[in-house]
């Protein structure tokens, strides 16, 4: 039964089958865990759009910890995304109370942004007499207003595409301006009120988290069985794969060398960033690592080809690299693409050039090419692919955590969408030999999310 079974594993139609229907139930399972899911998953970013403005009446607001008042009424803004009220925009003469444990802070504030849940801004609404009026220059400066206070949206970026969620319901966060001040308050399992003269962080275990981690581990596990579909498929799309050739034991010295580079090149360029010099300093630093990558890869004889940017046939490479690139960006998403997005084709080459440059052509020099190719020759590849991807999670990670700027959405970027990424492209090279397939890769995780919407 077994030398069967071997048998017909071998035969290229029933292998291609058999892959085919990898792919099939592994995107299945990716969309029943879309429609079976008991939150929201999150949607390609579209910046709040500022759309119909209302005169309300007087109109008090207790919202945890902080009351706003508005004896005299005001100007109500609603802000939509994707057709969801999500966010008010309040431009009146009001006052802001914040109850502390030891007593009240009182200030006045001109211009209040609410964001929570579609169902308890709907609620706000219903609280107070409301007459729709068209107002150009309140549409305006709410607008201004919510693209000054969108950075404390929970979003995160998976393969090229800015997801955001919306707040979970009895999250609050209420961002208000007045008398020169600029006033902050989240209420969430860690609640912070910040203003000019107070500041406060709690935790309240009985509420939701913000961002809402649970949200982007539920939408991280559909993505990452969505990449699972993906790596089927580039087995399907590169049916010549064979073995690297590979040392017979782990030659530690010859492992020293590349792992050496990397921490040299880790510990200048984190000092160098920190101090106000020119780009070309990094730049002629980088130069200069790059020489040192080249000067290793001959010592496998041709570095070109130890590298693979001498493949056989380079274009089977790139084609596999700009599939593989057009999927992920699809998984990252969710969604099809629906219209053609508003871009400069010229500051768009020019940024795309940059990034080639200055990023994806000496990052991937050094990981694919130089980190997983040394230790593909002495180890497993799936283990060298393994190894390549905890280098490039921890070396990420770790200076961010070192300076303190760590959060939920950055933690999961560097410690689980990061490793996703590097995984994909690691099992791409391994599968092709070819550093133009990764390379074709990240080019079109930056590309088509600038060129398409979705």
């Amino acid at each position: 039964m077994s030398s069967l079974y071997s048998a017909a594993v071998r035969n290229p139609i029933i292998k291609s089958m058999m892959l085919l229907a990898g792919v099939a139930l592994l995107s299945l399972a990716a969309m029943l865990m879309v429609f079976l899911t008991p939150s929201d998953i999150g949607r390609p970013y579209e910046a709040l759009e500022a759309t119909d403005s209302h005169l309300f009446d007087p109109l008090e607001l207790q919202l945890g910890r902080v009351t706003l008042s508005y004896p005299e009424g005001g100007i109500m803004v609603g802000a939509y995304r994707r057709d969801a009220l999500v966010a008010l925009v309040l431009l009146a003469e009001g006052t802001l109370h914040y109850h502390t444990e030891d007593g009240e802070l009182s200030s006045p504030v001109e211009e209040v942004v609410l964001h929570m849940h579609p169902t308890a801004i709907s609620s706000i609404r219903g609280r107070t007499y409301i007459e729709a009026q068209i107002m150009p220059e309140a549409i305006l400066a709410a607008q201004e207003l919510l693209a000054l206070t969108s950075d404390g949206e929970p979003s995160l970026e998976i393969f090229g595409v800015t997801k955001v969620f919306v707040p979970r319901p009895g999250v609050r966060r209420i961002e208000a301006f007045g008398d020169g001040s600029h006033f902050r308050y989240l209420e969430a399992r860690r609640t912070v009120f910040s203003s000019p003269e107070y500041s406060e962080d709690f935790l309240r275990p009985d509420l939701p988290m913000y961002p809402p981690n649970d949200q982007f581990m539920w939408s991280l596990g559909i993505i990452f069985v969505m990449v699972l579909a993906v790596a089927v498929a580039l087995v399907f799309l590169t049916p010549d794969y064979t073995n690297p050739p590979r040392e017979k034991a782990i030659a530690l010295p010859q492992l020293l060398w590349p792992l050496l580079l990397l921490s040299a090149h880790l510990v200048v360029e984190t000092y160098l960033s920190r101090l106000d010099l020119s780009a070309m300093v990094i730049w002629g630093w980088r130069v200069m690592v790059v020489t040192a990558i080249f000067w290793l890869g001959d010592r496998h004889g041709d570095s070109l080809a130890f590298f693979g940017l001498k493949p056989s046939r380079p274009l089977n490479g790139i084609g596999t690299g700009l599939l593989a690139g057009i999927l992920l960006v699809l998984c990252g998403s969710i969604a099809m693409p629906v219209t053609v997005a508003e871009f400069e084709f010229p500051a768009l080459l020019e940024s795309y050039i940059n990034l080639l440059l200055t990023t994806i052509l000496f990052g991937e020099l050094l990981w694919r090419g130089l980190i997983q190719g040394y230790l593909r020759r002495h180890m497993n590849p799936l283990l060298a692919i393994v190894l390549t991807t905890a280098l490039v999670s921890l070396t990420t990670y770790l200076p961010m955590w070192y300076a303190g700027n760590v959060s939920i959405a950055i933690a999961l970027q560097s410690l689980v969408v990061l490793p996703m990424t590097s995984l994909i492209l690691g099992f791409a090279y391994e599968r092709t030999g070819n550093l133009f397939t990764p390379i074709t890769m990240l080019s079109v995780l930056f590309l088509l999310p600038r060129i398409l919407v979705f």
